[in-house]
């Protein structure tokens, strides 16, 4: 397992803003499943209760007002239990992870850490190509294959995560190249304020030189071989 740089979704010096919350939302509901490690605010069990109590209770209602207005009928396969039970399995998941992070060993883990997935920290694979591109082309996958089989419901939410969670990689990427630049930037400010105390020193130093040589007394040889100040 490689040592990955932290992947914390807070703002930060050299970040780069964040696409609308609710087009992350879903990303987070498969988070616990593919990625690790994870912070306080990404397990944190009000969100949890919050999105499972939603993927339960508002697919049925959305469906109906779908029905109304377009008058489609619905499939056969919608499988709105197995939405309720991949709620349940988020729900249990994000909190046994959030007990692990507070009553578990102590680590340096960022409150808001979003982790990596695990086939970028198992494999030698460029994180971008992991994230942006294998791992949510691989939960579209199952989406398509569930939404074909036993729940539409889930299915098409699987796809929609997968598409959340591509739009979640690449801001990823952006701020981790983002973030980058600006410790090179910070790097060569510093040079160049150093650069530029040194030359104040540089000047500064005959100047007081100068002024130490006008402040001594004057002395005048006098007869006899003796030095007398004026």
């Amino acid at each position: 397992m490689r040592t990955l740089p932290p992947n914390f979704h807070s703002h930060e010096h050299g970040g780069v803003d964040a696409p609308p919350r609710i087009l992350l939302k879903p990303a987070y509901t498969v988070l616990p499943f593919i990625r690790a490690p994870l912070g306080y605010h990404v397990v944190h069990p009000y969100q949890a209760i919050v999105m499972a109590l939603g993927l339960s209770i508002l697919p049925p209602f959305l469906a109906i007002f779908y029905v109304g207005f377009t008058r489609v009928q619905m499939p056969d396969n919608v499988g709105h239990e197995y939405m309720i039970y991949f709620a349940i399995l988020y729900l249990v998941l994000s909190l046994l992870r959030f007990a692990w992070r507070v009553l578990g060993p102590r680590k340096n883990i960022h409150s808001a850490e979003a982790g990596y997935s695990w086939l970028a920290r198992l494999t030698p694979l460029p994180v971008w190509l992991c994230e942006i591109v294998l791992v949510p082309a691989a939960v579209g996958y199952v989406g398509y294959l569930i939404r074909e089989s036993f729940s539409a419901e889930l299915g098409w939410w699987l796809l929609i995560c997968a598409m959340s969670l591509m739009l979640m990689a690449v801001w990823e990427a952006k701020r981790r190249a983002s973030q980058r630049r600006a410790t090179v930037d910070d790097i060569i400010r510093a040079e160049t304020f150093e650069a530029r105390v040194s030359g104040q020193e540089a000047r500064a130093k005959p100047a007081a030189g100068m002024n130490a040589d006008a402040d001594k007394p004057d002395v005048a040889e006098l007869g006899g071989g003796k030095r007398r100040r004026l």
